[in-house]
């Protein structure tokens, strides 16, 4: 990536807006939970649907109690065939305790 696009996708991140990405895959996702996760809590990612062109998916990390610490939003042209198939058997939201 050139420098001014990391640097975009950085501040994007850092303001809360969603990092936009041509695949969004599972991998990505698990990363985000397992450096952000709370012991005793969940967390909950859920897929906004198609969006125009892209996919909008939330992720957002919670305590036992329910409240949320930290959310995280991608815009991605496509999503992995593990994502996908996720998002199909859950009905849109995956949960995963951490």
């Amino acid at each position: 990536m050139e420098p001014i696009t990391i640097t975009i996708a950085l501040l994007a991140a850092l303001f809360g807006g969603a990092v936009t990405v041509a695949l969004l895959n599972w991998s990505t996702v698990k990363r985000e939970i397992d450096v952000s996760k709370i012991p005793g809590g969940f967390a909950q990612v859920i897929n906004k649907g198609l969006k125009g062109d892209h996919y909008e998916v939330d992720l957002g990390i919670f305590d036992r109690g329910g409240t949320r610490h930290k959310s995280k939003s991608w815009k991605a042209k496509n999503l992995d065939s593990e994502l996908r198939s996720s998002f199909s058997q859950e009905g849109g939201v995956i949960r995963v305790q951490t």
